[in-house]
């Protein structure tokens, strides 16, 4: 049974053209993205929950620099991604998918880290809107995601990754990484989640 604390957020990690479109630079390396746009519903799902509950919704984006300054380790071995532009600040790569737009009230959390506290505002935020536990969805469970939630209860944040709203390249990697993450905040799914809302 999953128990959320008073004020919890929603966080959607990196669902972005990049990273999910056929046509963004992960598709163009030919990696095979159907799971990633599969969780689109259940993340909506979610969104509109917690939207009707005037709870924080937060969703994060890595942006880069046009000359890639920023990005340091991230793309260093990975001078393709670089050659075709990808995930350049304000350039559709970046963008998040068309049907999970922000939408009004949401905060975007602009980042160049694959974990969303490091260089950023996000936990000055969290602070300023009272939230006191994260409920973590989107791509990709071992990368971004895992980093996010990790990053969270580092900070003394409880965590929530959501095993059906979020997804890795792999069954196995999500398998594994679930598993991880169990010892860090715990798991739950998109309807234990929505059980755990009405009980706030």
């Amino acid at each position: 049974m999953v128990k959320l604390n008073s004020r919890p957020a929603l966080v959607v990690v990196d669902m972005q053209n990049g990273f999910c479109h056929r046509q963004g630079c992960m598709g163009k390396l030919d990696l095979n993205l159907e799971s990633m746009r599969a969780i689109v519903p259940a993340i909506n799902h979610l969104r509109k929950t917690f939207r009707s509950l005037d709870l924080p919704i937060f969703m994060t984006q890595m942006a880069f620099s046009p000359d890639y300054s920023d990005s340091e380790l991230i793309l260093e071995d990975l001078q393709p991604l670089k050659d075709m532009g990808a995930l350049q600040r304000h350039s559709w790569d970046a963008a998040f998918l068309d049907d999970l737009k922000p939408q009004e009230g949401d905060i975007v959390i602009e980042k160049t880290r694959n974990n969303a506290f490091l260089f950023t505002d996000f936990e000055l935020r969290l602070i300023e809107h009272g939230v006191n536990h994260l409920v973590v969805v989107g791509c990709a469970t071992n990368i971004c995601v895992e980093s996010a939630v990790r990053g969270a209860h580092e900070t003394g944040r409880r965590v929530c990754t959501v095993s059906d709203a979020t997804v890795a390249m792999s069954e196995e990697e999500q398998r594994v990484t679930l598993k991880t993450l169990g010892w860090f905040g715990g798991t739950a799914t998109v309807d234990e989640i929505e059980d755990a809302l009405r009980k706030l």
